[in-house]
C-alpha cells in the first residue's frame, strides 16, 4: 500500500493481513445470535486473536469507519461485558457501563481492572456491542505460523497444477 497512513483507505482485514501476514475474517453481526457472537468472541479471547468491531462496512468516509480493538472480555456474574478500545481517543460511549454509571460497583471495577480515565477505552455489554456494531474482525495471528505465497505466470489457455505438502 506504499506506508502504513495509506492503510486508513482499505478494510481493516486487508490492512491486518498486510501487517500481520495472518489470515482475517469479517463478519457481519445483523444475523447471528447474541450468544453465538459472546461464544465465538471468547473463543478468539481465549486464542489471543487480534479482534476489531466496527461500523459502517465498506464506508469511502474513514470517519464512518471506525473501527476499535476488542480488549478484553469479562464474564461476570450479572453482566457479559466487553473492553473495547478506540485508538483516535476522542469517542465517548455514554451506555451501561460508561464512565460514571450506576452499573459500576466496587466489586464489578476491581473484577475487571476499571478506573476512570484510562486512554481511549470503555466498556458494554455484549447486548449493546451487538446494537452498535455492524461486524467484527479476527486476525487468526498465531506466533509461530509462517504464511508464503507464490506467484505462479502460466501462459494462455495453460493450467498450472500443484501439490502442497505440510
Amino acid at each position: 500500500y506504499g506506508s502504513y497512513n495509506e492503510i486508513k483507505h482499505i478494510q481493516i482485514a486487508d490492512a491486518l493481513e498486510a501487517m500481520t501476514g495472518m489470515p482475517t475474517a469479517q463478519t457481519a453481526l445483523k444475523d447471528i445470535d447474541e450468544d453465538q457472537i459472546w461464544s465465538d468472541m471468547l473463543d478468539y479471547d481465549k486464542k489471543n486473536y487480534i479482534v476489531c468491531a466496527g461500523n459502517s462496512l465498506g464506508a469511502e468516509d474513514e470517519r464512518n469507519n471506525r473501527i476499535f480493538s476488542v480488549v478484553r472480555l469479562y464474564d461476570t456474574d450479572n453482566f457479559r461485558i466487553i473492553k473495547l478500545r478506540d485508538h483516535f481517543g476522542d469517542f465517548k460511549w455514554n451506555g451501561d457501563f460508561a464512565i460514571g454509571s450506576s452499573l459500576w460497583t466496587k466489586e464489578l471495577r476491581e473484577e475487571v481492572g476499571h478506573y476512570d480515565g484510562e486512554s481511549g477505552c470503555f466498556f458494554m455489554t455484549i447486548t449493546e456491542f451487538v446494537k452498535h456494531f455492524e461486524y467484527l474482525t479476527v486476525c487468526f495471528y498465531h506466533e509461530n505460523w509462517v504464511r508464503t505465497t507464490e506467484e505462479v505466470v502460466t501462459s494462455y489457455k495453460s493450467a498450472a497444477f500443484f501439490e502442497i505438502l505440510v
